[in-house]
């Protein structure tokens, strides 16, 4: 019994020491049971994914699937889809913009509370899409939505306030919001801000927001940093590595592809044509810049490789450059390209600065053709220009007939090519004289217009003045005159106003060229106009005969003389209304002095119009207008290495005094360039040379510091003498104070 009841006691104490073990050791996690999804749970987790998946579509440009996602679930009335599915709209991404469908789903979405949404009414009103324009709105709806924590209605709301022409530009507020936006990570909020500090000065604050830029835009304000020497010193090549970097990103803008422009053509002008130079040229032209792809194109050219060169060349073309649609029309007609070369050559005769060369290969490529009805239609245009070798294929049409009158015509237009100094026209004439004088002759006594003004083009072109011959030529144009021939009437104008047969007599000339304008000789009635309004014996010549003379042009469609027109309405018949309008009629025709003088003429009244006449000039070359640009980028808005490129092409293209000065001042500062003191010299040489008086103050305080030179205060003030003499007010004082 003791025994049975030892076994027992003995039972239990294991079990109790066993249970007390199994209490203090890790008890296994008992086994959860999964709850059942629901239909809704499903569902739920399906929008959630395709959704993500459609935002994903959408941001890698898998345009119409997330649209056709965002729509499905739109549809059923989901928020975040009617959000984006506004965006969609708005952005025509995956489907045509529709403005209307876009406010439509961004009311849908900001009814809900929806901040994208509501940022996307504020977008709406602001713009006025499928809405009208309500600015107090478009800001009350992007405080809301910042106020909700969304980071891109707080940058929207800066750039509100930063806006000038919005009517409502606070920069307090604008600089609060920005702040904000850049702490809140707001996508692209620190290049916005680091733009809106560039543009007040702040550079040293401005870069470091710049330094870290990943985005496109971002990373070319860092870049123009770097150009300009923002809160850091110039450093051209770094900043040209920066844009060449943004240009490989995904996302990337059309911007500042000029500046491998303007650093080839440095490195060019400086160092030669080195490979760093032909790398510029290549990735500006890659990045569409049409003065990269010209001169990259006539590298490629350059190099034997015509192809290639034809392939930059026409992208260039097909940005309107004129001189690149010349180009490359030559070079198609070169491969017997002949279809796109006359697409080409047909767009630069569209151009004033490359009209008439695209006219007379035209004219001479429809002759290679055998095209007689294309031929003759760009041969007669050419005649009607003064091209002379289109005259003179005019001129073999007419011999090969052997009819008398076309015998004098020819003789006639060859008597003109002579005169413009045509090698093959003057062959022509002697050939024609040896040949048919004596017919020449007998039709002239019958009083043949043509034939009377070659023999008397002949008869003058002794340069002894005593010879016989002279007076007889001279009876002849005149005879010539009474036969209608306005030719004849502008010769006998150029023989009197040049002086070279007889004594120079512009009262004569001008009665010459009168004759020859009633006669609706075109280039009579432009001499009429220029002797009036640039003779001084003419100053006395009233409103009326003015008037016309210069109606008398366009009667001709020769409208060249529209800018003195509008000069002589604004300035003597104080007409602004009429001038105006005559202004802007030259421009058109391509005058870019009319778009300068449009400029300073709306400037006040209608800058909106003013400025793009100024970047017409621009565009168009035009060297006043490239130093005036660059002026305005200098001293309003410190844009240093665009005005220093603004001055540099100004002197390819026109090489004044004031424009080697603005380079030399560059050289020597450091003003949107490196300062280089070999470039300084030889700019201020230049500019010394051809009068400028502005070089005089640089020089003269060069000598005077003797900083890249010995100082030397004798020279100082010669310098400064001289610059006085000049005229220059600085130079007047700086002499005064030396003395």
């Amino acid at each position: 019994m003791r025994k049975c009841n030892n076994f027992i006691f003995g039972a239990v104490c294991s079990g109790v020491l066993l249970t007390g073990c199994a209490l203090n050791a890790k008890q296994p996690e008992p086994v959860k049971t999964q709850p059942v999804k629901t239909e809704a749970d499903i569902k739920q987790e399906a929008l959630i994914k395709d959704l993500s998946l459609a935002k994903f579509m959408f941001e890698n440009k898998n345009d119409a699937k997330a649209f056709e996602m965002f729509l499905k679930y739109a549809a059923e009335g989901n928020t975040e889809a009617e959000a984006w599915l506004g965006r969609c709209y708005m952005n025509g991404i995956g489907t045509p913009v529709n403005y209307d469908k876009a406010f439509e789903y961004f009311s849908k979405a900001a009814a809900k509370n929806h901040p994208y949404g509501i940022n996307g009414l504020g977008v709406c009103k602001q713009y006025g899409y499928g809405t009208g324009i309500d600015l107090r709105a478009a800001i009350d709806y992007y405080k809301k939505a910042s106020d909700m924590g969304f980071p891109l209605s707080t940058l929207n709301l800066a750039r509100s306030y930063s806006d000038q022409r919005g009517g409502f530009y606070d920069e307090k507020l604008a600089e609060e919001y920005f702040k904000k936006a850049v702490a809140a990570g707001a996508n692209g909020a620190k290049g916005l801000y680091a733009s809106f500090l560039i543009e007040r000065k702040r550079y040293s604050e401005a870069f470091p927001l710049l330094q870290d830029a990943k985005d496109f835009y971002s990373m070319m304000s860092l870049a123009q940093c770097y150009e300009n020497g923002w809160g850091v010193n110039i450093d051209i090549k770094k900043s040209l590595s920066i844009m060449e970097e943004a240009y490989r990103l995904p996302n990337k803008g059309q911007w500042g592809a000029n500046s491998f422009y303007v650093a080839g053509l440095e490195e060019m002008i400086i160092n030669g044509q080195t490979d760093f130079a032909r790398h510029c040229f290549k990735v500006g032209a890659e990045q569409g810049d049409r003065e990269c792809l010209y001169i990259y194109a006539i590298t490629l050219k350059d190099s034997g490789l015509p192809d290639d060169a034809i392939k930059f060349m026409m992208q260039a073309a097909d940005k309107g450059y004129d001189y690149a649609q010349l180009e490359v029309g030559k070079m198609l007609k070169d491969k017997k390209n002949f279809t796109w070369a006359i697409k080409y050559l047909t767009m630069a005769t569209l151009s004033e600065r490359t009209k008439y060369v695209a006219v007379e290969i035209l004219s001479g490529l429809y002759h290679d053709l055998n095209d007689q009805k294309q031929k003759n239609h760009w041969s007669i245009y050419g005649q009607s220009l003064g091209i002379a070798s289109c005259r003179n294929n005019l001129a073999t049409e007419k011999l090969l007939t052997e009819v008398d009158e076309n015998i004098a015509v020819a003789a006639a237009w060859s008597a003109l090519s002579l005169l413009d100094d045509n090698k093959f026209g003057s062959d022509r004439f002697y050939e024609i004289m040896k040949r048919d004088y004596d017919r020449l002759r007998v039709l002239a006594d019958k009083g043949n217009g043509d034939a009377l003004f070659a023999l008397g083009v002949l008869g003058c072109l002794n340069e002894d003045k005593k010879h016989p011959n002279l007076a007889i030529g001279l009876e002849l144009l005149e005879r010539a005159v009474n036969q209608k021939d306005g030719n004849a009437c502008n010769i006998l104008g150029n023989i009197y106003r040049i002086g070279s047969l007889f004594p120079k007599d512009l009262k004569k000339a001008l009665a010459w060229y009168q004759q020859g304008a009633d006669l609706n000789d075109t280039r009579c009635a432009l001499w009429v106009a220029t002797l009036l309004f640039n003779e001084k014996e003419f100053e006395k010549t009233t409103l009326e005969e003015f008037k016309k003379a210069f109606e008398k042009c366009i009667s001709l469609n020769e409208y060249s003389m529209l800018y003195e027109y509008a000069q002589v309405m604004e300035f003597v018949a104080k007409d602004l209304k009429k001038a105006e309008e005559l202004y802007r009629w030259a421009a058109k025709q391509g005058d870019t002095r009319a778009m300068i003088h449009l400029y300073d003429f709306l400037l006040k009244n209608n800058p909106d119009d003013a400025w793009d006449y100024l970047l017409k000039a621009v565009d168009l070359e035009d060297p006043y207008a490239e130093m005036k640009m660059a002026d305005i980028q200098r001293f309003v808005w410190n844009q240093s290495r665009i005005a220093y490129a603004l001055y540099l092409k100004a002197n390819i293209h026109g090489e004044s005094c004031e424009s080697y000065s603005r380079l030399a001042e560059c050289y020597l500062t450091g003003y949107g360039c490196e300062p280089n003191a070999k470039m300084f010299w030889k700019a201020a040489e230049e500019a010394y040379k051809n009068g400028s008086a502005t070089i005089c103050l640089t020089l003269g305080n060069v000598y005077r510091d003797g900083k890249i030179c010995p100082r030397d205060l004798k020279k100082a003030k010669e310098y400064y003498a001289e610059g006085v003499k000049r005229g220059d007010e600085n130079c007047k004082k700086e002499l005064s104070e030396l003395k």
